[in-house]
């Protein structure tokens, strides 16, 4: 069978209708966050929201880090200073970097080769012992977290690596493998991309396709998950209630999109999954996010020759999920960049005081401006 995927973009408000949308959810947080007590987020939260909304003024002085994902998923991240009246590049590195309020925190992509599962060989010897090895290897993607403040150690098993350390960082991609199934794979592949970052909620995009030897089933896996660096664990974004009120509303407005389409006409707005939420950038203003809802039909064009098609649509949040609203408003510094049409707004991290082991820390991850000619702000104008 085979499927035919199409991507059906909706965006339910406008820049402008942006704007309002965060000015209501920016000016309703603090009141959310004491309806939220049960989330743990209600007095920190409502915290940083009041330090926040103090703190905006774009005339102040800023320090922040600021990271870009570019049409091939490679990460870049920037050390800036300044205000809304212009930036200054103090250094540059291939990565992505954040900062919690208490820790630096390195983001990594990584390949490794694994060594296949020679299955015939195996089957022979009537899968005695361990499978002996093939000659072909495939690529495993590894997402790797590493901190120059800390020993970084998960506290859930989620992590593929268990908690244990992989070179010196955490591996944070979402699926594991046991030690048997390693053993077993006869082919493999695997792939990730962050798609953001709001405050110390890193979004995962992830996909894994793999086959075990004695198995014929092809197992395909694909979806996303959101680590947090506070906790250092895998956590969801969104409550019971506002899942349901996702359910209610965003989903509705994906399901008026392909209701009544050709080869849908049976679906009903229950039947939409949802696939992924991730951090939508408002230029000039902060994250949204946006919830990717998917469609499933069958349509056959000639006889007995079934194909399976998904439409995935895209909705824009009607209001930004509580965990995230204290750290989703750019600060001046931020907003004011225009980011080129090649690259993607990753996230940033706004450093309130430098304090000397920051500035020895930003001195270690970062190469200075000067020491790299080649390398500027990923913005086609710095406002002045």
């Amino acid at each position: 069978m085979m499927r035919m995927r199409f991507f059906n973009r909706v965006i339910s408000y406008k820049k402008i209708l942006a704007f309002s949308s965060l000015v209501v959810v920016f000016a309703s947080s603090v009141v959310a966050c004491h309806r939220e007590q049960s989330l743990g987020v209600n007095s920190e939260g409502a915290r940083r929201m009041i330090a926040a909304m103090a703190l905006d003024d774009g005339d102040v002085n800023q320090t922040a880090l600021y990271w870009i994902r570019d049409r091939n998923d490679h990460y870049q991240s920037f050390f800036v200073s300044g205000n809304k009246n212009g930036a200054q590049l103090l250094g540059s590195t291939r990565s992505l970097v954040l900062k919690t309020e208490t820790d630096f925190y390195e983001i990594n992509n990584s390949d490794e080769e694994v060594v296949l599962c020679d299955c015939e060989k195996w089957r022979a010897a009537s899968f005695e012992d361990a499978c002996p090895a093939a000659l072909k290897t495939a690529t495993m993607s590894r997402v790797l977290l590493s901190s120059p403040n800390k020993k970084v150690v998960s506290t859930r098993s989620e992590a593929s690596t268990d908690g244990e350390e992989t070179d010196g960082a955490l591996d944070i991609f979402p699926l594991s493998f046991s030690e048997e199934e390693l053993n077993q794979l006869v082919s493999l592949r695997q792939h990730s991309v962050i798609t953001g970052s709001i405050g110390p909620y890193v979004f995962i995009r992830y996909e894994r396709e793999y086959q075990l030897c004695r198995d014929e089933t092809v197992y395909d896996a694909h979806g996303y998950s959101v680590f947090n660096l506070d906790a250092m664990q895998f956590e969801p974004v969104l409550s019971d209630a506002e899942l349901e009120q996702v359910n209610d509303n965003e989903r509705e407005d994906a399901f008026a999109s392909v209701r009544g389409d050709t080869g849908f006409e049976h679906l009903t707005a229950a039947d939409l999954e949802l696939t992924e939420i991730h951090p939508e950038y408002v230029a000039g203003l902060g994250f949204s996010v946006a919830y990717e809802f998917e469609a499933r039909s069958q349509m056959s064009e000639e006889k007995n020759n079934w194909r399976d098609y998904t439409k995935d649509i895209k909705v824009l949040a009607k209001q930004i999920p509580i965990r995230l609203t204290p750290f989703a408003l750019a600060p001046p510094l931020v907003r004011n960049l225009r980011p080129r049409s090649d690259v993607r707004v990753g996230g940033w991290s706004v450093i309130l005081a430098v304090s000397e082991s920051d500035r020895e820390t930003l001195e270690m991850i970062f190469k200075p401006a000067d020491d790299a000619p080649n390398v500027s702000l990923p913005q086609t104008t710095v406002e002045q």
